[in-house]
């Protein structure tokens, strides 16, 4: 008879364990399970009912001389019980599942008697049962009656159904047991050939289990051939009854359709005692009348009498054949229920277990291996809602965990603690954290058990042991998550160093899995840089499920960084799981100065680097980590290196500058290398990033060399006049750029195929950065130069000029913003000699002004007019006149005669002087004199020959002399004396 109830998600063959066959249902590794029966019913059966009508089997029933081994034909019931067990379990054990049958009879040759039908339909089911009848075919075939199997099922079929979990199919043989093919061979070389029809020819080993009944009162055959038969089938079965019979296939099914440890517990018994365990959400009593039509009675735990019929209050199904009849009652009473009828007869007891209803709640999916295991499993009813334990019957759980490699560990459940310490109604977690130190599926075995504490002795119950309440499976997936850095946003930026780390792990929907805080691992991670440079981070801490650094970190290489996580155990230090993932470092120094394309033998006096982000955004160092840059350029063969070269902060956001003096004469691609480097609050300075900047320097690109005023030259030495030599007149200042390419000055228009007047443009600025002029430079006359050379600058201070270039290049080469701006400072103002001269010249000017006033004054106001002669006499000659020297009106001057001889007396020069004051006789003031006229005679000596003046108060008047004697003697040993007649 069959049992309702929901199926097991995988198979475990046979209550009496002596199936070896095994199912493997669709979708086991699919996530995790709950009980296999919440998810699948079992498949349904296909039942192949192979059935002997040889000659032996009806013996002199069918005009045989000899006793039949099967008199009664149980051969024929018994396959009529079949088809009744398999459709009952259709109708009210599991309508979802669909049973079907095929009925082969065989004899010497094979005939289908019952074709493939499915058993949910009545009908179909009483045409079946009327298909098997009994007939004589003569000899007993086996390899007949399996090739017609293989005839209904194919191969493709197998694979398609069978192999895939939808189906399951089992053959049973009903026969006296042995083979006769009438050829004279025996039961060795006849079951050769039957084994190899169903290993080999056949291939029906694989997927149907082959079951033997044999039926063999005159005992035959039997003692023959059972060795045979039991060495290859499933199962070999004497039965000499029909209680034998049908225990024995009801056994068979049970086993296929409510397999050991599935959701329903079948129990094939006799009528009389029958212990219902605690719990039962529903108990079935399905009976087996040997007597058709008999009356079976059902007391309760309590003794009250149950009514086969649906008015009872706890009948939910209520069913019966002439031969079977079947109850279904919900929530029965736990302990000693008891049937009876007139007759012998078996009952099927299908009791439907609550705590079969337990579900795996933690983890609801695949459990990653990062995360200490802990289950938690619910026992809800129908509607929802918790059930608690009853009093009476404790439950005690214990289970088993079995790792992919075999291993297992003991799991106990204890209730789970409400709020208020309390056990919780209906909810239980594991004790103690297993180890799942390795990745694929774990499977956990659960037995329920309890120790009834008021029972008592119960005549259904003779064991004093734990009664078993239920038993389910549970298959727990362990995965390997992935790893991640949640924090910072990548790619990171190495201007400052990495101020905290956060790295969570993810599930395979890449949803981040919350760690508990009370997880006692440890976890250790290490960087691995582009270059392979291994580096151990320091030990993050757990936080909100994810693991973190707050430690500045700095990683110094720019690319992908590999993060490798090892999760350990820190109590023994067993490693439980490693992951890694990657980590993107970037930075972008973009070079300002010089641009990527420069052309050769261009001067390159300084270096700008701006600090960006990917997007170009200017990004500012951070102010506790001081950022420091250099610079290093190397040729396009790495020969030659230029450098380091530091670079300071300028005024713009995350800008740095520096000069240099670098001429690059060689074509090719250079490389500029930018360091930066943190100077730590520790005072250590240490690298942020290594950089290569590309630089093409181009021997055909253009380039502008700036010649008035001259780019390169220190403000001291470009300085302009603002006048024309010695002449104060506007000196303007020229503007003059010429076209270099290479070495040389080349014609502009060789090298531009836009407007040559409009390639090069000029801004001044001057003193105070007032601006002065902004200009293109045309195209000057030698075609070679940029000039403008008509700007008067008149301010003296210093002025910046500044030059952009533009233009399309021949040959097509992009040139947005290949030339950058140059920027040249000079100075307006005279050299200083000329300043001395123009100033000299002032002041002499001035004092002749001066001069001629002031003897203008003295002429007119002051001194005499007089005029006369100079005398030279002698002395004691009676004042003989030497030579005579005429004056004109004597002014205020000095005349000097040079070289004279008078007589035999030799003068080097004679001073005639103009008006001085002198005191004469010191001391007294009434004695001051002024001196209108005085002379002075020098010999050719040099020593004074004479000294004279004319002293007055007064305007002279009349005539004065002034006689000067001399200690000089002339050529004739006579003294002489000037006289100077006014």
């Amino acid at each position: 008879m069959i049992r309702k109830f929901p199926i097991v998600f995988f198979v475990s063959i046979a209550i009496t364990g002596i199936l070896a066959f095994k199912l493997v249902p669709n979708g086991i590794h699919n996530a995790i399970a709950a009980p296999a029966h919440e998810d699948q019913i079992q498949p349904g059966l296909d039942l192949i009912v192979l059935l002997d009508h040889s000659s032996s089997m009806c013996g002199f029933n069918c005009g045989i001389p000899y006793k039949p081994t099967d008199p009664d034909n149980r051969r024929v019931y018994t396959t009529q019980y079949l088809i009744d067990y398999l459709a009952f379990d259709n109708k009210f054990i599991n309508e979802q599942r669909r049973n079907r049958v095929v009925v082969i009879g065989f004899g010497m040759h094979a005939t289908i008697q019952v074709p493939l039908t499915a058993l949910w339909d009545q009908n179909a089911v009483d045409a079946a049962k009327q298909g098997v009848k009994p007939e004589n075919l003569d000899a007993t075939n086996f390899v007949e009656a399996l090739a017609k199997v293989r005839q209904v099922f194919s191969e493709q079929d197998d694979q398609n159904e069978v192999e895939s979990g939808i189906r399951q199919r089992l053959i049973v043989i009903i026969t006296d047991g042995g083979p006769d093919l009438g050829d004279g061979r025996g039961p060795v070389e006849l079951f050769k050939e039957i084994q190899d029809a169903y290993f080999k020819t056949y291939n029906l080993a694989t997927y149907y289990p082959l079951y033997v009944i044999t039926i063999d009162d005159a005992n035959r055959y039997d003692p023959i051939v059972s060795p045979f038969w039991k060495e290859f089938v499933a199962d070999y079965k004497k039965v000499d009854d029909v209680n034998q019979v049908n225990q024995y296939v009801a056994e068979k099914l049970c086993a296929y359709l409510n397999p050991s440890g599935s959701k329903t517990n079948c129990d094939i018994g006799s009528l009389g005692w029958h212990f219902i365990q605690p719990y039962a959400k529903s108990v079935a009593f399905s009976f087996f009348k040997y007597t058709t039509n008999e009356n079976i009675t059902l007391k309760r735990a309590d003794g009250s009498s149950v009514k086969l019929d649906p008015a009872d209050p706890d009948v939910i199904k209520h069913s019966f054949t002439p031969r079977d009849e079947m109850v279904v009652l919900a929530y029965p009473q736990a302990g000693c229920w008891y049937s009876e009828g007139g007759t012998e007869g078996k009952v099927d007891i299908i009791v439907q277990v609550a705590f079969n209803d337990l579900k795996l709640v933690e983890p609801a999916t695949a459990h990653p291996i990062v995360t200490p295991l802990k289950m938690v499993f619910e026992l809800r009813d129908e509607s929802g809602n918790l059930v608690d334990e009853d009093p009476n019957f404790p439950i005690t759980i214990q289970g088993t965990l079995t790792g992919p490699d075999g291993k297992q560990q003991s799991i106990d459940l204890q209730r789970e603690l409400d709020d208020d310490g309390q056990p919780a109604i209906g909810r239980y977690v594991s004790e103690g954290i297993p180890t799942i130190g390795q990745l694929g599926e774990y499977t956990l075995s659960l037995k329920g058990y309890t120790n009834p504490r008021n029972l008592g002795k119960l005549p259904c119950l003779t064991s004093t042991e734990p009664i078993r309440v239920f038993e389910n499976p549970y298959t727990i997936p362990v995965v390997a998550p992935s790893f991640q850095v949640k924090d910072p946003q990548q790619p990171f930026f190495q201007y400052y160093p990495v101020r905290g780390i956060t790295v969570n792990y993810l599930d395979s929907n890449n949803q981040p899995i919350l760690i508990p805080d009370d997880t006692p691992w440890k976890l250790d991670l290490e960087a691995i840089s582009p270059s392979g440079v291994k580096t151990p981070l320091p030990s993050p801490k757990l936080s909100q499920g994810a693991y973190t650094i707050s430690d500045p970190v700095i990683f110094p290489e720019t690319g992908t960084y590999t993060l490798v996580g090892t999760l350990r155990n820190p109590a023994t230090g067993t490693v439980l799981y490693t992951a890694q993932t990657s980590f993107e470092t970037a930075v972008n120094p973009r070079v300002i100065q010089p641009l990527t394309h420069y052309p050769a033998f261009s001067p390159l006096t300084e270096i700008q680097i701006q600090l960006a982000d990917k997007s170009g955004n200017p990004v500012s160092p951070e102010a506790n980590y001081p950022l420091s840059l250099e610079v290093e350029l190397f040729w396009p063969n790495n020969s030659t290196q230029l450098g380091p070269v530091a670079l300071f902060p300028m005024n713009e956001a995350g800008k740095y500058g520096g000069h240099v003096n670098w001429m690059l004469v060689d074509e090719g691609n250079y490389t500029l290398q930018v360091r930066g480097f943190f100077l730590l609050p520790s005072g250590e300075k240490t690298l942020a990033f290594d950089y290569p900047a590309p630089l093409r320097i181009s021997s055909n690109l253009p380039y502008f060399n700036v010649v008035s005023p001259e780019n390169g030259k220190p403000i001291a030495q470009n300085t302009h006049s603002l006048h024309k030599g010695l002449l104060p007149i506007d000196n303007p200042m020229k503007f003059r750029v010429e076209v270099w390419r290479g070495d040389h000055a080349i014609l502009v228009k060789d090298a531009f195929t836009s407007d040559v007047n409009a390639i090069a443009f000029m801004q001044v600025l001057g003193p105070g950065n007032h601006p002065v002029i902004t200009q293109t430079l045309p195209l000057a006359e030698d075609g070679t130069s940029l000039e403008f050379e008509t700007l008067v600058l008149t301010e003296r201070g210093t002025y910046t000029a500044t030059f952009h270039f533009q233009g399309d290049v021949v040959g097509g080469v992009p040139t947005k913003d290949l030339w950058p701006d140059v920027e040249v400072i000079f100075a307006r103002r005279d050299p200083g000699w000329v300043l001395w001269v123009w100033g000299g010249s002032i002041v002499l000017i001035i004092a002749v002004i001066l001069a001629a006033a002031i003897w203008i004054g003295l002429e007119f106001f002051i001194l005499p007019k007089v005029g006369g002669a100079l005398v030279a006499e002698r002395i004691g000659v009676g004042g003989k006149e030497i030579q005579s020297f005429p004056l004109t009106r004597f002014r205020r001057h000095t005349v000097v005669i040079r070289e004279r001889s008078m007589g035999g007396l030799k003068l080097k020069r004679l001073k005639i002087l103009g008006v001085e004051n002198v005191v004469i006789n010191k001391g007294k003031q009434d004695e001051e004199k002024k001196i209108g006229v005085s002379i002075e005679a020098i010999g050719i000596d040099g020593k004074p020959a004479a000294r004279g003046a004319v002293k007055s108060h007064q305007r002279p008047r009349g005539t004065h002399e002034i006689k000067i004697t001399c200690a000089q003697k002339d050529a004739e040993g006579k003294s002489y004396q000037f006289k100077l007649k006014l």
